[in-house]
């Protein structure tokens, strides 16, 4: 509870001080209260599933494991059409879009329910593992049929990772997860210190694929924001409003969906250096938590899995606070939290407060800088 209002708190902080004292003219005061309404309603819910009982647990793994089915079955009989999605109105009380990519969106939640799944029921008796290795196949399958390249990579490299997790060195097990993590970290700040990255040849190998190619130019757009106001960012909501020079991205005026495609560069651009550091504060909280919940336990593999995957989505597709992405992060952190509660785990788990220590920090002098830069010009 206390790890959660800092975090929240943190936020509210730094977007709030450049709100008020904005570091640049393309802050977004009404963005604010349309974002945190929803953040702040995530943050109840993730709340909510963090205190529930083993019982309403043993519950919620059955839902998820057949929304997961249902979901895989429905994108692969769409994608082969055999069954258009228009036919599934009647399990919505709002419109069917249209449009085949917006398959993106169910392809995250797919991914997450797999993962999900798997540290619910494996290892659980021969039913519920042999319900987990069918979630893991048929989501598979379907995933591999939508038209999400960030959901497949992620599936792929976090499949990787579940294997990794077998290997017998506990030694070197926690340096690794915690690699992992730090990548969140490090390649947005690679970045800014190498870009940019695209290649001069318009024949490149990198431009063989439109999202690949896209999102280069995307992150070196924002490695130069970055590098232009390094220390306190262009204020908050600003990703929705800064203007793409022309020649800049192809056929972009502005951020596509308002926002640079990785949550990491999002803070970076709207709050500079801080928010980097409130990231790896963030990142540190739900390492220990992690760490310490499910180190050793049956659901070891699948947890980080599920965890490096939403690193991947998150590193290359969602980073707004629109209605359908804030349920994509919603969605991730409950089930997160759900398969690391499910634990039975007998560790003493040792408060480690420096995630919560930098946030606060962070926030603080960060803020402190923001108002300086706004007031004086500091």
């Amino acid at each position: 509870d206390y790890s959660a209002l800092v975090m929240l708190w943190g936020y509210g902080v730094l977007a709030i001080a450049s709100l008020l004292f904005p570091p640049s003219q393309y802050v977004d005061h009404f963005w604010f209260l349309k974002a945190f309404s929803r953040i702040v309603l995530g943050f109840l819910i993730i709340w909510a599933i963090a205190n529930i009982s083993s019982r309403e647990i043993a519950l919620i793994r059955w839902i998820i494991a057949a929304s997961s089915i249902f979901i895989s079955i429905a994108i692969l009989l769409h994608f082969n059409s055999i069954l258009d999605k228009h036919a599934l109105k009647f399990l919505t009380f709002f419109p069917v879009i249209a449009a085949d990519n917006n398959d993106k969106i169910y392809s995250f939640w797919l991914l997450f329910a797999i993962w999900s799944t798997v540290a619910l029921f494996m290892k659980k008796g021969a039913v519920k593992s042999t319900i987990s290795i069918i979630c893991y196949v048929l989501g598979t399958l379907a995933i591999f049929s939508s038209t999400s390249e960030s959901a497949k990579l992620a599936l792929v490299l976090s499949t990787v990772v579940f294997f990794l997790c077998f290997i017998p060195a506990k030694k070197f097990k926690k340096e690794l997860y915690f690699s992992l993590f730090l990548l969140f970290i490090l390649l947005p700040l690679l970045w800014v210190i190498v870009s940019p990255i695209k290649p001069n040849n318009p024949d490149s190998i990198l431009y063989s694929n439109w999202a690949i190619g896209a999102r280069i130019h995307l992150y070196d757009f924002c490695a130069t924001l970055v590098s232009e106001k390094l220390i306190t960012g262009y204020g908050f909501g600003s990703t929705l409003n800064i203007p793409i020079p022309a020649g800049g991205l192809p056929g972009w005026a502005e951020f596509p969906g308002g926002h640079p495609h990785n949550i990491s560069f999002l803070l970076f651009v709207e709050f500079g250096i801080f928010g980097l550091f409130y990231l790896v504060g963030v990142l540190l909280m739900w390492f220990k938590f992690l760490f310490n919940r499910v180190s050793g336990t049956k659901q070891e593999p699948a947890v980080w899995a599920l965890a490096f995957s939403g690193a991947i989505v998150y590193s290359l597709s969602f980073s707004v606070w629109v209605p359908d992405v804030v349920l994509s992060y919603l969605m991730f952190f409950t089930l997160l939290t759900l398969a690391a509660k499910s634990t039975e785990t007998t560790k003493d788990l040792v408060e480690n407060r420096l995630g919560e220590k930098i946030i606060f920090s962070t926030s603080v002098f960060g803020s402190m800088i923001i108002i300086l830069n706004g007031t004086i010009g500091v």
